[in-house]
């Protein structure tokens, strides 16, 4: 039995609406949590991107680890790294600005799927 791709189009493609009122209190929480963060978390990706440019915030893109592997060594010996652009905290920060992704996308998903 193959894939059918006329199954995935009546499967996929017709229109659905969600409702929340079948899912626990933990769930609505999880969801109306994220909406709530929204505002918070694009202001947060408004500064960083005000403070630091793209190429700092992921070095390993361009192939650029030299401040990485400093700041690598400098935790070696128990001490933490100073800030520095395309730096190890540089780099986490723009990791959570990826992730971050998931907050936007969600939110998305939930005006999408749930019309007023």
């Amino acid at each position: 039995m193959g894939f059918n791709p006329n199954h995935f189009i009546k499967l996929y493609a017709r229109p659905r609406r969600h409702n929340l009122s079948g899912i626990n209190q933990v769930a609505k929480l999880h969801v109306y949590g994220g909406l709530l963060l929204l505002p918070i978390s694009l202001l947060f990706i408004y500064k960083a991107l005000k403070r630091r440019t793209i190429a700092d915030m992921y070095p390993w893109l361009s192939g650029n680890f030299s401040q990485i592997k400093a700041d690598i060594q400098t935790l070696r010996q128990f001490t933490l790294p100073k800030t520095h652009p395309a730096g190890l905290a540089a780099t986490v920060e723009g990791l959570g600005l990826r992730l971050l992704l998931a907050l936007v996308t969600g939110t998305l998903w939930y005006i999408v799927a749930h019309p007023a």
